[in-house]
């Protein structure tokens, strides 16, 4: 009789190098977002987010996963292991990580099961509203770099190159302020778009 693999529950470590694995991509792709971001090619910022955020639903499946993993081998012993590692979380997120925390002590699997359903919900609407308010950011962002340039060419038409330098002026001066706007972000988001599951050190419980 053969095993389905692909079906088999992951064990614990095995889990905790799959969510690593998610996280480096989620830099990956976050670092190459804020590099385009700021810019005036819409379809290119456009995909540069979509992947970013494939890429942080990816990592929020697989620190699911992780959890999952961690509760088939003894719910009580994840609630002492596990903590929140607070990054600019929603309130939505903090509520049910903490409720999750909380059902995980009783041992009951079926509640542990919906509570864990339950996080993974608020997860996901935090990275959906966390997108869809980067996307108008970045498409208030392209409109204003137009505007601007076509400002500066309308002011000195009467020769190209005259147009051209001026042009440049004004996309040096946009990514100074890109560039500023990329560090802010970095500090904010602390190389996340949000948070994580951290971990404590190792403590065995019950």
């Amino acid at each position: 009789m053969t095993v389905d693999l692909s079906q088999a529950p992951l064990a614990v470590a095995e889990a905790a190098h799959a969510r690593a694995v998610a996280y480096s991509r989620v830099r990956m792709h976050q670092a190459s977002y804020f590099k385009i971001r700021g810019g005036v090619n819409r379809a290119a910022i456009a995909r540069a987010r979509a992947d970013w955020g494939l890429a942080v639903l990816e990592w929020i499946d697989a620190c699911v996963a992780e959890a999952e993993a961690e509760d088939r081998r003894d719910p009580l012993w994840a609630a002492y292991r596990s903590r929140r590692t607070a990054t600019g979380s929603s309130r939505d997120c903090d509520r049910a990580w903490h409720a999750y925390q909380e059902i995980r002590k009783t041992r009951d699997q079926a509640a542990v099961t919906a509570a864990r359903a339950a996080w993974r919900t608020a997860l996901v609407d935090w990275m959906q509203e966390l997108a869809a308010r980067r996307a108008a950011e970045d498409e208030q962002s392209a409109a204003q770099v137009q505007q601007r340039l076509d400002e500066a060419g309308a002011r000195v038409g009467v020769h190209p190159s005259t147009a051209n330098r001026a042009r440049k002026l004004v996309h040096a001066s946009r990514e100074r302020e890109r560039e500023d706007s990329i560090r802010r972000s970095m500090m904010r988001d602390a190389g996340l778009p949000g948070w994580e599951p951290g971990r404590a050190p190792h403590r065995d419980h019950g």
